[in-house]
């Protein structure tokens, strides 16, 4: 098991490599502009700082859904050992199908839960730049995150594996959700409260967030057991069944 889980950080190291330097630019664009907003350029500009301020969650936590969507993304599918020829191998050895799936799902694991930390670390970083003070909701939202992304991804990696064809099956659940988002925003677009100039569409999804936090919270962690569970025994049984 070790050396599965070794050999997934040793193959994944290029892409962990780029995904930390894209997400730590991205991180450090943000932290510099909340530190110019304070006594930089943008301190001047007071419409600049309120309109910033009034955003201030996203300096906060899309850096973090950053982090965990290139770090999820580096590597530790199935469907890349499948196509390079290394299960194959693995049925003239005595490595068990479950114990390749489970090496799999615990790099994956690893790989979110480091990101998880480093999204931690830009959000008491941003917050020691600001002046503001970090409270646990916060230490919440970015585990909610956490779980979303890696159950997106367990189910991801099992689905690859099942309809054989990695990249149609991420366009297919990217396409699903971005017509839910849009299905979602349109009410909210053509909403009286939309024509006002100061109307801000995160704003109020946030505020709608908010009103069914308890829900939200349960569904994530509902969604990475079943998401575990699912990736498991769909992947364990599709992989018996797959002829090489």
């Amino acid at each position: 098991m070790k050396g599965l889980i070794y050999k997934e950080m040793l193959l994944s190291r290029r892409n962990i490599g780029l995904s930390l330097i894209y997400s730590l630019l991205f991180s450090s664009v943000f932290i510099l502009v909340r530190l110019s907003m304070i006594c930089g350029n943008l301190a001047y500009d007071e419409e600049a700082v309120l309109s910033l301020t009034k955003n201030m969650y996203l300096f906060r936590y899309f850096p973090c859904i950053v982090f965990m969507l290139g770090f999820a993304n580096s590597g530790c599918n199935v469907y890349a050992d499948i196509s390079s020829g290394w299960l194959r191998f693995c049925k003239t050895t005595a490595i068990k199908e479950n114990t390749i799936i489970i090496s799999k799902m615990l790099s994956l694991f690893i790989l979110s839960f480091c990101a998880m930390l480093l999204s931690l670390l830009h959000s008491l970083i941003l917050s020691a730049v600001g002046g503001d003070r970090i409270s646990f909701r916060h230490f919440i939202i970015i585990l909610v995150l956490f779980n979303y992304i890696l159950g997106f991804f367990l189910l991801s990696n099992t689905s690859d594996l099942v309809f054989k064809k990695k990249g149609i099956v991420q366009l297919v659940l990217m396409a699903v959700a971005g017509a839910a988002g849009a299905v979602r925003a349109m009410p909210i677009l053509e909403s009286e409260e939309a024509v006002s100039e100061d109307f801000d569409l995160f704003g109020y999804i946030l505020q709608q967030i908010e009103s069914k936090w308890d829900f939200i919270i349960i569904g994530s962690f509902i969604l990475i057991i079943m998401g575990a569970l699912v990736s498991y025994f769909v992947s364990v049984e599709a992989l018996k069944r797959r002829e090489y």
